[in-house]
């Protein structure tokens, strides 16, 4: 499998950090979103993304393809799952009383046969309030993962992947592409 990836050359902070720091920054700052939907802590992650990569500066016209994939796919990933929940997806927050804006008519499942059938989807503050904190999550990981591509050179991700105890018969460089073969990502 080739992944070609496309290498910014520039003289920043996150150009110079090392790939591993990078990838570690990634899991910790994905590891801290997912367990909570608090709208207020979603927003802190948000802005120290939002740092982050402006300290990357890179621009629209580099990273727009690019964008332009993550932000249809965080849309259609935060809407199907309202969708499918029938916006009861919020977590620790007792629904029993919502502030319905308004309904649409939908479908739901029902406890009798044959299980589905039509119900109205409430969009209430708190559901839409989760679907933001959603989006925001989302876009958070996407502004800590996307830098790691275009700045880190691309024959420095073998030699990071095995300082980060992955090893690998088969991650190697040639002519600006990384090829991955017979990949064990295992720990030693």
């Amino acid at each position: 499998m080739l992944i070609n990836f496309p290498y910014i050359k520039r003289d920043t902070l996150i150009h110079r950090l090392d790939p591993r720091t990078k990838i570690t920054l990634l899991l910790v700052l994905s590891l801290c979103v997912v367990q909570t939907s608090n709208f207020w802590f979603m927003l802190a992650a948000l802005i120290i993304a939002l740092f982050y990569y402006s300290r990357a500066h890179l621009k629209w016209s580099e990273t727009k393809r690019t964008w332009r994939f993550i932000i249809v796919f965080v849309a259609i990933l935060t809407f199907v799952n309202y969708f499918i929940s029938g916006g009861a997806v919020v977590q620790g927050v007792d629904l029993s009383h919502q502030h319905i804006l308004f309904s649409l008519p939908f479908f739901g499942f029902k406890r009798g046969f044959p299980f589905i059938g039509p119900a109205p989807l409430n969009f209430s503050v708190e559901s839409v309030t989760f679907m933001i904190t959603q989006a925001m999550r989302f876009f958070s990981i996407a502004l800590f993962a996307v830098p790691i591509s275009y700045t880190t050179r691309p024959d420095h991700f073998g030699v990071a992947f095995k300082g980060m105890g992955f090893r690998g018969r088969g991650y190697h460089q040639r002519d600006g592409v990384t090829v991955f073969w017979h990949w064990q990502a295992l720990l030693v």
